[in-house]
């Protein structure tokens, strides 16, 4: 069924539209993380429920972030990665690097 279906069932009654929640798993049956786990236990939990992706949530219930198989293997992969805290890779490089041009010649 490609995305042009599906409007036209819509707009048509032919796909009835239904809530969100009738699709979400409920609290009590989702298998989650505190938050603070460790890269290593959020990767046993993965595989122990055979999920692609493990939600993080705080005291609150809250979701805090989300943990994916391919990040425990990328990280393996690159063992001293240095991400910011927006997940970026923070990358060096060696030299002489000037913001004002002239001063540099």
């Amino acid at each position: 069924m490609n995305v042009f279906m599906v409007f036209r069932g819509l707009s048509e009654g032919i796909i009835p539209l239904r809530a969100v929640r009738e699709f979400m798993v409920p609290f009590e049956k989702l298998h989650y993380a505190p938050e603070g786990v460790k890269l290593n236990e959020a990767n046993d939990m993965i595989w122990a429920h055979k999920l692609n992706a493990l939600p993080v949530v705080d005291k609150n219930q809250r979701l805090v972030a989300f943990v994916f198989r391919k990040d425990y293997s990328s990280h393996k992969d690159n063992p001293l990665e240095l991400l910011d805290d927006s997940k970026r890779y923070v990358v060096g490089g060696e030299g002489t690097f000037c913001v004002d041009r002239p001063a540099c010649e």
